[in-house]
């Protein structure tokens, strides 16, 4: 009886050892979305830069703190090459740990590291992020608990794991700060570069008081009261060309927002590639004004009387034009490192298929 105790023991430890091995081998099949090489990219590293993606793109949209059918319409819609917006999303984010498993190689390689302070401040910058984001959400992330729930929902990741991924985008930081010393650019790159990309530097600010041509429910006015708009505007503009405060002018007259004429005072500054009417752009970015000159353009809005209050050109763009082509030459020399045969992307589909963006 007693041997045959044992034989039924041994029977389970078998069998539990089996089981077991199959759950470990499972889970290693299971738990990560591609390898670059021999590195895996865990679900847990690429759900925290999926929903990093995901979380700045619905802040752009203003559909951050939308329902949650918003949220799934938004992503659903066809994007590109009949893709919709969310597969879209993840093979982006796919390519993008890439890039960032490439780069932490090279980090290592070049035996780069984060000292204490630097960690701290790394940490400091973790937290600050968890409570803009829990802010925009109506909530706090004050203490451990609500900073691990506001992790645990928005990128579906343990606090430690969070604070991990946030060192790693520090020591890639160091990486590119130390790459791009290497990079020198001359006058005549950075002239060329900021010619023909003028349109995402170049920032104009003009002051406008608006004199709308439609009714409150934003029906077109008729063409006898529209006339009566158009006069109204070049009566103010009279004023502010007989030098009255425009400010006093914008809070007496303009039909704008009242954050425009309250907080702004009706100034507005922009880049062209902004999305304001093309009429005010126009009128704006037109070089053959001078700043102070002053005008009235019509747009679907109305008549803006406008002032050119300052323009901005190569003198003030210099730094961010430098930055953003060593930006674009560095990733040049990402794009080298990937050609080297360790940084090969494989994707494991059935697991990354099983990601959901919403």
């Amino acid at each position: 009886m007693k041997k045959k105790w044992i034989y039924v023991v041994i029977a389970l430890v078998v069998i539990t050892a089996l089981v077991t091995g199959v759950a470990v081998y499972y889970n290693a099949q299971n738990n990560y979305v591609g390898k670059v090489g021999t590195q895996k990219i865990t679900t847990s590293e690429y759900n925290f830069f999926l929903n990093y993606s995901k979380i700045r793109f619905e802040t752009n949209y203003n559909i951050f703190s939308a329902t949650q059918k918003e949220k799934e319409d938004f992503w659903n819609q066809k994007y590109e090459d009949g893709k919709t917006f969310k597969v879209w999303l993840k093979d982006s984010v796919l390519n993008q740990v890439r890039d960032f498993k490439i780069q932490m190689a090279k980090a290592k390689d070049a035996k780069l590291t984060l000292s204490k302070d630097e960690i701290k401040n790394t940490k400091s910058v973790g937290d600050q992020q968890l409570s803009a984001i829990a802010s925009y959400l109506n909530q706090k992330a004050d203490t451990e608990a609500q900073k691990r729930k506001v992790v645990k929902e928005q990128f579906k990741v343990s606090l430690p794991q969070y604070y991990d991924y946030m060192e790693n985008i520090a020591l890639v930081n160091k990486l590119v700060e130390s790459e791009q010393k290497k990079i020198t650019l001359t006058d005549t790159e950075i002239q060329d570069y900021y010619n023909k990309n003028k349109n995402n530097f170049d920032t104009v600010t003009v002051r406008h008081i608006l004199i709308k041509t439609t009714d409150e429910n934003e029906n077109a006015l008729s063409d006898e009261k529209k006339k009566e708009m158009k006069k109204k505007a070049e009566d103010i503009l009279a004023k502010v060309n007989a030098g009255e405060d425009m400010i006093a002018l914008v809070e007496q007259y303009s039909e704008d927002t009242e954050e425009a004429k309250k907080t702004n005072k009706g100034e507005y500054s922009f880049k062209y590639n902004e999305g304001y009417s093309q009429a005010f752009k126009d009128w704006a970015f037109n070089t053959a004004k001078a700043v102070g000159e002053t005008g009235i353009v019509e747009s679907e809005f109305g008549y803006h009387v406008m002032k050119l209050e300052k323009r901005t050109g190569m003198a003030e763009a210099k730094e961010s034009v430098t930055s953003e082509l060593k930006n674009s030459k560095y990733e040049k020399v990402v794009e080298g490192w990937a050609k080297e045969g360790r940084f090969k992307l494989t994707r494991n589909d059935k697991v990354l298929d099983a990601v959901k963006v919403v």
